[in-house]
């Protein structure tokens, strides 16, 4: 998420200076703000990372768990508590939605970008026997804050697959 040049790092370290070249050449160092500028541009205004999680991968139908996820703010927008919550959808094999978005829980902490908060979750399954798939998602006004079709792999390595039995 950063943009630097070496130089941007010198350091005085037992009497002498490092990282003080002119190398790259002034001509970079001076495009370097319009190039950062021109990258923040680039990021989403609304973007999650989901870093870890512990998702049961069997269940009980109606079984209600608390799990503890991992997630990034990757886009440029703070999440204010409150204005944000953690939600999920529920999928059966054939790509059916069997749930609406649910909320999950509200971040506690407001976050920056790049940021990560440490979250936990209430997820109760769908009530329908079977191999299902979860997708979690931050949720801004009731929008997925990723921008993804929420059918496509959302959970960045790949979607939940549960279990659900009686």
């Amino acid at each position: 998420y950063r943009m630097a040049g070496h130089r941007d790092y010198s350091q005085y370290l037992d009497g002498r200076w490092y990282n003080t070249t002119a190398c790259p050449g002034e001509t970079l160092y001076n495009e370097l703000a319009t190039l950062r500028d021109e990258a923040w541009s680039r990021l989403p205004d609304d973007d999650v990372r989901f870093e870890s999680h512990d998702t049961p991968s069997l269940l009980r139908t109606h079984q209600v768990v608390t799990v503890s996820l991992s997630v990034r703010n990757a886009g440029v927008t703070p999440w204010i508590p409150g204005d944000v919550y953690l939600g999920y959808r529920w999928y059966s094999q054939d790509g059916t939605p069997l749930s609406q978005a649910m909320d999950a829980g509200i971040p506690s902490l407001e976050t920056a970008f790049g940021d990560w908060l440490p979250l936990t979750a209430t997820l109760t399954p769908p009530p329908v026997t079977g191999t299902h798939t979860l997708y979690w998602d931050l949720y801004r006004q009731s929008r997925p804050c990723n921008g993804r079709n929420l059918r496509a792999p959302t959970f960045f390595s790949s979607p939940r697959t549960c279990h659900l039995i009686a």
